[in-house]
């Protein structure tokens, strides 16, 4: 079977996981398109979550990648972006038959909205530091 760079998980699997935070950046282009749809926001940008590469023995040598688009409300909520999900996994069903991108991502997002990541992207931000941010796992604890 070719090598499409996708990882092949069960969703079971894949909740098991532990991610680590590694990055979130603001990112003007995506608040300038956001703003174009109308949305009452104040700031977009990009966060990701990796696991350590190798820990999980999935594929010797490669980490598995979760990135989202989030945004800011004006009431200073965080959101995730709709369809603003990106990974390097592809979540498979018992019979090891991909669910394809649009289930893999629904199942990505709803997986997410469970996740405890607004504060810590909230106090990366807040900081002033270069536009990308690199996210010590420290400093965020458990994920």
């Amino acid at each position: 079977m070719a090598d499409d760079g996708y990882i092949r998980l069960t969703y079971k699997a894949f909740c098991e996981l532990r991610f680590q935070p590694y990055m979130v950046w603001d990112d003007d282009e995506l608040l300038d398109e956001l703003l174009r749809e109308g949305l009452q926001i104040s700031r977009a940008g990009y966060c990701e979550w990796t696991t350590p590469a190798g820990l999980h023995d999935i594929r010797p040598g490669r980490a598995i990648s979760l990135g989202w688009a989030w945004m800011e409300s004006a009431q200073r909520q965080f959101l995730l972006v709709p369809h603003g999900i990106q990974s390097n996994v592809m979540l498979v069903a018992d019979d090891w038959s991909d669910l394809g991108t649009s289930a893999t991502h629904q199942r990505l997002s709803s997986w997410l909205g469970m996740q405890a990541w607004v504060e810590p992207v909230m106090e990366s931000l807040a900081h002033e530091e270069p536009a990308n941010r690199i996210i010590s796992s420290l400093d965020w604890g458990h994920a």
